[in-house]
């Protein structure tokens, strides 16, 4: 087994699910239709099934799971204040990561396809010691709630400075490595408009997938 596999088994994964949608126009984009369930679920069935053993956390208000998930799965937090941005909500979210996990990945819920490229910034960590973030980049666009941290890099950076407020200030004086991912599985869901491109991009195969 490879370094990398070993430490994909002690990954705990935090999935950012709050906010206030306020470009959709009245509508909660975590609960939008997409594929054959809504946009945070399918990011959670992705994320069940690249990494079945890892602790999946979300931060943000009660949704309904995929069907297929158990209750037990999933443990919800909220950040606070609630709607308080992704510092807060990863500082939420870390409180409830166990503290056997040396890795921790960032991810917001509004990247159906993401979890896809996870494995892929897990590899940097494994190969080099001396990183402390891997991050992803597609399209030349840094993605930093798309990222894999080493847990207490992380949570030192958390404690350290109370007032960070951008997922990118997480980054300043970290080691980090930027990994070049498909934009095609790194799109996230802000308008509309992001929604019905990225309902065309799966395709009517994938939305009948249940």
């Amino acid at each position: 087994m490879t370094r990398a596999h070993i430490l994909r088994d002690v990954l705990g994964v935090i999935v950012l699910a709050g906010g206030q949608s306020s470009r959709m126009r009245g509508q909660d984009k975590m609960t939008a239709r997409f594929g054959s369930d809504t946009v945070l679920n399918m990011c959670l069935t992705n994320v069940a099934g690249q990494f079945p053993d890892s602790p999946i956390i979300v931060v943000g208000p009660y949704r309904e799971l995929p069907a297929e998930m158990p209750e037990s799965r999933v443990t919800r937090v909220r950040e606070d204040p609630p709607g308080g941005g992704p510092v807060p909500a990863i500082r939420a979210g870390m409180d409830a990561v166990p503290s056997d996990a040396a890795l921790v990945a960032v991810l917001a819920g509004d990247m159906p396809e993401a979890p896809a490229v996870l494995g892929d910034l897990v590899q940097p960590l494994a190969t080099y010691d001396n990183l402390d973030v891997a991050v992803a980049r597609a399209g030349g666009a840094v993605q930093p709630l798309l990222a894999v941290y080493r847990r207490r890099t992380l949570a030192g950076v958390l404690a350290a400075d109370s007032s960070l407020r951008t997922a990118r200030s997480l980054l300043t004086g970290l080691r980090h490595r930027f990994v070049e991912v498909p934009e095609r599985l790194c799109y996230d869901i802000d308008t509309p408009e992001d929604l019905s491109a990225a309902r065309s991009r799966i395709g009517p195969t994938r939305r009948r997938r249940r």
